[in-house]
């Protein structure tokens, strides 16, 4: 049999090559391409975990927030699910909706009280606490907002300080007002946060904030220009606490109050609308806090300017309580509600007060308190109807002895306690005197009536640099808070030299000044005694915090080494020298002086100039040279403010 020049065997082992190294090929491309088949599938990344951000605890009521949902994968990817999520709010066990959440995530505070919002997908939520609370509804000269610090959040106080210079320039400064609960030391070594510079020839008087977009505005008595702070305080925000915007308000005028004059008077932030409510000596104004547009509101008839006035956001129409003297030719005094729906005004001239110069307003109960610019009178209100609110006259509220006779500051704390159980809180102090009031306002009545109202009022304690705390002469230096940290009511006050904040626990007060149900009532009240009203230990109702006016904070401000032999050095104590402004800090002297100097000794990495936001080491040790008490003192010398800063240094010889 004839045979071709081909290898049958040969050709289809070939063709078998072929087919096997297509099909290897096909299985590549399919696998490449994700086709089906069993075990064909790439590893898809899981839903691990749900973020809701922002995390700040504290929402305002009224006031909106939207919430972010972020997800985590498996494969540590991260996306963005706040459209996909299913959000929800939950009180429980409470029936009532402290806070409400739409479907975007948008979260609204509606009562006083805590709950729980959660962003779902599947089986992953996630969860974030929410609790409401009323800080900031009135003029004051201080904000106060919740900011992240490392991996907390605190209450942060945004003072002005406009009675000394740092390096050529007024500043605002950040404090932080929780800074007692994350130390083991009082009084406190550092609160301040940071130290933010106005512009050149801007005074700052007054700050209001806005927890929503995390920005503060500053005015000033004497300028028509608001300033606004970034407050994110966000370590990657390159302009956190810094002065981002000015804006300039159409106004020329001046009006004046008790001494102080003022182009811009007061400023609250409504929550409604996230917009700058300004008093101003040509009436009220808002202002949007990105755009800087100001719009005139058109009030009817005139609304007269006021040093200081409160906001209700969650009427059925919204209103200012404006209580205003001096203003208006026909009438001494007056108390003005302003409604923010038709611009209508209503006046009260019949308060019995010749000049009511602030309010405080429950915003839970509808009643109000009005207290006079240089008496100790108040008229109480009841505004369940605000264009017709009716009032009683409370004459002759009990003063401390040997203190001004009047209590014309003034500013309403409500606890975060959900109902009846719900402390209402009246707190009062007077311009340059150091006399605090205290009064348990009920929470329900139909009429708030004096007999119901239990009073107790007493003397602050000294500062801890040992001086006498004494207010200074604006009325507007006062404030309530809830605290993030412990959810807390705090009244809190600044000194006449702005340096300390002093940081009352009301809780405290009531409890070691025995003031509850069956305690004297007003206007005659029961004097609280210092054991009460005392400050320096823990479970004090009273903390102060420094702020003073510097760019610089030390980490210590006093060292006692105890008691080493004589010629025996102790180890280094170390001091951290920090520069919290944004501006350089030259450092040009740092020394140990006093009486027994050559017992310390210090050494120190510090350079000059000192970065902003940076901070150095100073290392302190002691070698008695005789037996005994020896003491001394190192002092930094800087242009930061308030310079010497100084921290004192004891031990005793052995």
């Amino acid at each position: 049999m004839q045979t071709s020049g081909k290898d049958p065997v040969n050709s289809r082992s070939r063709r078998l090559g072929e087919i096997l190294v297509f099909a290897a090929v096909a299985a590549a491309t399919c696998l490449l391409e994700s086709c089906g088949g069993a075990g064909m599938h790439p590893p898809v990344a899981s839903l691990q975990a749900i973020q809701i951000s922002p995390s700040t605890s504290l929402i305002l009521l009224a006031g909106s927030r939207q919430l972010l949902a972020i997800g985590t994968y498996s494969d540590g990817t991260q996306q963005d699910l706040t459209s996909q999520v299913t959000w929800k709010a939950s009180s429980s066990p409470s029936t009532t909706n402290y806070v409400s959440v739409n479907g975007t995530g948008v979260a609204t505070g509606m009562s006083l009280g805590t709950s729980v919002v959660t962003a779902s997908l599947g089986p992953v939520v996630g969860l974030l606490q929410l609790t409401v609370n009323t800080n900031g509804y009135s003029s004051g000269t201080t904000a106060i907002l919740s900011v992240p610090l490392k991996t907390t959040e605190v209450d942060a106080a945004y003072l002005p300080q406009p009675q000394s210079l740092i390096q050529g320039a007024y500043a605002v400064q950040e404090v932080n007002l929780d800074a007692d609960q994350f130390s083991s030391v009082l009084p406190v070594p550092v609160a301040l946060l940071a130290s933010i510079p106005m512009p050149a020839g801007f005074v700052p008087n007054a700050t209001a904030s806005s927890q929503a977009s995390m920005k503060v505005a500053v005015i000033s008595y004497n300028s028509p220009n608001v300033q606004i702070i970034d407050a994110s305080n966000d370590p990657t925000d390159l302009t956190s606490n810094t002065v981002v915007a000015t804006f300039t308000a159409p106004v020329t005028k001046r009006a004046t109050f008790g001494g102080i004059t003022c182009v811009i008077c007061a400023a609250v932030v409504n929550p409604l609308s996230d917009q700058l409510v300004l008093s101003t000596a040509q009436g009220y104004y808002t202002m949007d806090l990105n755009a800087g547009t100001f719009t005139a509101l058109p009030f009817t008839p005139t609304a007269f300017p006021a040093q200081n006035f409160s906001i209700n956001p969650v009427g059925a129409d919204p209103y200012i309580l404006s209580p205003t003297y001096g203003q208006d030719p026909k009438v001494p005094g007056e108390l003005q509600v302003l409604n923010l729906t038709t611009n209508a005004v209503s006046t009260n001239t019949s308060l019995g007060l010749s000049a009511p110069n602030a309010a405080a307003l429950d915003l839970f109960t509808n009643y109000s308190a009005v207290v006079d610019a240089s008496i100790n009178d108040q008229a109480l209100v009841n505004l369940a109807d605000p264009q017709h609110p009716v009032s009683s006259l409370v004459s002759n509220v009990g003063v401390c002895a040997g203190q001004p006779v009047r209590l014309n500051m003034v500013a309403m704390g409500v606890s975060v306690s959900s109902g009846t159980n719900a402390a209402h809180t009246l707190f009062s102090s007077q311009t340059s005197g150091n006399c605090v009031g205290f009064q348990v306002w009920p929470t329900s009545a139909s009429q708030l009536d004096a007999a119901q109202i239990l009073y107790g009022y007493g003397s602050m304690p000294d500062t801890p640099d040992g001086k006498p705390f004494v207010n200074g002469n604006d009325p507007n230096a006062i404030a309530t808070f809830t605290s993030v940290v412990d959810k807390k009511n705090y009244g809190m006050l600044v000194d006449a030299n702005q340096n300390w904040i002093a940081k009352i626990n009301f809780a405290t007060v009531f409890n070691l000044g025995n003031i509850s149900t069956g305690s004297p009532t007003l206007p005659v009240g029961q004097q609280i005694g210092a054991t009460a009203l005392n400050a320096g230990v823990g479970g004090d109702s009273i903390v102060f915090l420094p702020s003073p006016s510097s760019l610089v904070t030390l980490s210590a401000t006093s060292i006692n080494f105890g008691n080493p032999n004589v010629g025996t050095p102790t180890p280094p104590v170390p001091v951290t020298l920090a520069n919290i402004g944004a501006s350089n800090l030259t450092i040009s002297k740092i020394a140990i002086q006093g009486a027994n100097a050559g017992d310390f000794s210090e050494t120190d990495n510090c350079v000059s100039p000192l970065l902003p936001q940076t901070s150095c080491a100073i290392s302190v040790t002691f070698t008695p040279g005789a037996i005994g008490p020896r003491a001394a003192v190192l002092s930094i010398t800087d242009d930061g403010g308030s310079s010497p800063q100084t921290v004192s240094l004891s031990g005793t010889g052995t």
